[in-house]
This record gives C-alpha cells, structure tokens and sequence, in this order.
C-alpha cells in the first residue's frame, strides 16, 4: 500500500536534491523513498512550474475525475438511448381513441414505462370534467 506523503515533504525533498551536494541516491536512502521516486518527483515539480512539458497534478486531478464522470455517464446514455428507441417504436404503433385525453400514448411514466395502456384504459372512465358537465343541480336551504 502507497504511503500518504504529504506535498510540503515532497517540496522539501526536490529542493534539496535540486541543490546538487548530495548525490540523489543517498538523498532517497536518507528519506526512505527509492531512487525512482525521488525522479519522479522531480519531473513533476519541473511539469508544475512550467519548465517541462506534461500534465500538471492539478490537470492530471482533473482528467481523473473527468474519467470516473465518463464512467458513471455512460451507462445512463445507453439506457437513454435504449429508451428512446423504445419510445419512439412506441409512438409509432399506440393510438388514442379519445382526442380528449390528457396523456399522450409515448409519455413516460414514473416507473419508465409509457402510459399508452393507461390512456385506453382512462377512455372506459368519464372525465372530471365530463362530470361536472353532467351533474345535476342541488339547491341547498
């Protein structure tokens, strides 16, 4: 498992390998860190000041969770698009026999679904406004 090194140690480290007194070998001995790790972090000090070329550690935090969106995105853009297909066939084949209903045969239900059952199912059943319409008077004392 990595170690949590902190950025002010990191600092410290490459400020004392850049003065050159001591060979990079022994500077990692001296701090525990391998060779490799101490080069490494030496190019990314030279990458984020500006004086070499690449992905600063703030651009390569960025693509990182850049990457993990992408990743999380994807699967909802296909069921989106699995979805929409799935709409549109519907929107083609549903009818509504009543003008009068208020859903649309490719409207989507909270569940997902369309709600093409439900209009021909609501077509068995008076409106509220059909209802009132059709109710008769009651005068009250």
């Amino acid at each position: 498992m990595r170690k949590a090194i902190s950025e002010e140690f990191r600092a410290d480290v490459v400020a004392l390998a850049r003065k050159g007194e001591t060979t990079k070998w022994q500077i990692a001995k001296d701090f525990g860190i391998s060779e490799s790790c101490l080069h490494r972090w030496q190019r990314q000090a030279a990458i984020d000041e500006g004086t070499s070329e690449g992905l600063s550690r703030s651009e390569r935090d960025e693509l990182r969770e850049t990457r993990k969106r992408v990743l999380l995105l994807e699967p909802e853009n296909s069921i989106l698009r699995r979805a929409a297909a799935s709409f549109s066939r519907d929107v083609g084949t549903g009818s509504v026999a009543d003008p009068s209903v208020e859903f649309a045969p490719a409207q989507v239900t909270p569940l997902g679904g369309t709600l093409s059952r439900v209009s021909t199912t609501l077509h068995k059943y008076p409106s509220a406004a059909q209802i009132s319409e059709n109710a008769p008077i009651v005068e009250t004392d």
